[in-house]
Formats: structure tokens, sequence, C-alpha cells
């Protein structure tokens, strides 16, 4: 075998860029949910920023946020239910299994939609910057 033999069953790196603290505008490209290398599942959105009040995230770049799925499993289903209540424009009320396990599909529905984003750092419990992402819906912020 080659150097390339083992290539039909690579994937390419998927990984993002993170969201910086700031205010953003941004296009859904798409939604997904899998597993990482360690078995953990996770939800993930990938963006491209329309507007951004943060040099380091200039309008065109991609951005995404990972939610992991195993720990704080309550928190994480709160963040994914915020952001498709967001993403859709509806109330959380109306955000349901079906409709994440649709969002996340390869028919990917979400991809074009807009949503804004407010990006800020809190501290972790064990004193580690973490990004807290809060999404609203596009058209009820928009200037």
């Amino acid at each position: 075998m080659g150097l390339f033999g083992k290539i039909g069953q690579a994937h390419s790196n998927g990984g993002g860029i993170y969201f910086l603290p700031g205010t953003y505008a941004l296009e859904c490209r798409a939604n997904k949910s899998g597993t990482t290398r360690e078995g953990r599942p996770f939800f993930v959105c990938e963006f491209t920023i329309l507007e951004s009040s943060n040099p380091e995230r200039p309008v065109g770049t991609s951005v995404s946020m990972m939610v992991m799925l195993d720990k704080y499993i309550e928190t994480a289903l709160g963040n994914v239910k915020g952001y498709v209540a967001a993403l859709y424009d509806i109330p959380e009320a109306e955000v349901d299994e079906a409709g994440v396990e649709l969002l996340v599909s390869a028919e990917n529905p979400g991809a074009g939609c807009k949503v804004r984003a407010v990006a800020s750092n809190t501290k972790t419990k064990a004193g580690k910057d973490f990004t807290k992402v809060q999404f609203e819906p596009y058209e009820k912020t928009a200037k």
C-alpha cells in the first residue's frame, strides 16, 4: 500500500474557528451531530460571519460552535434549544427532538438561515475561559 492507500477512509478536518467575544450576524452553513474520536456525542453549528464587532473575526470568516452532549446534558440541550429557536425565530416550546434531528440531517434545512449572536467569556469552575454564545432571531434585532 502506498502513502495514500487509506485516503478512502479519511475525513477532512471539519474543526472550526470558534467564537471570540463580540456581537455577530451570521448565516448558517450547516448543523451537525456526531461523536468525537473519544466517542463523545456533540452538536455543532457552522456559520459565515455577515457582521462582526470583533476585528479578529471579520466579515466572511467561518465560525462554529460545538456543544458536547455527554456532560451537563440539561445545560447542553438548553443551549441547542435556544439556538434552534433563534435560528427559526420560534418559541423555545416549539423546539422538539424531531425538529433537531431534521436540522442535523443530510437535508441541512438550516443552511442559509440567518441568526444573531452575542459571545462573551466567562470563567469555568476550573478557572478557565469559556466563551458563552447566546443566539437571537435575526430579524428581531436587525438594524
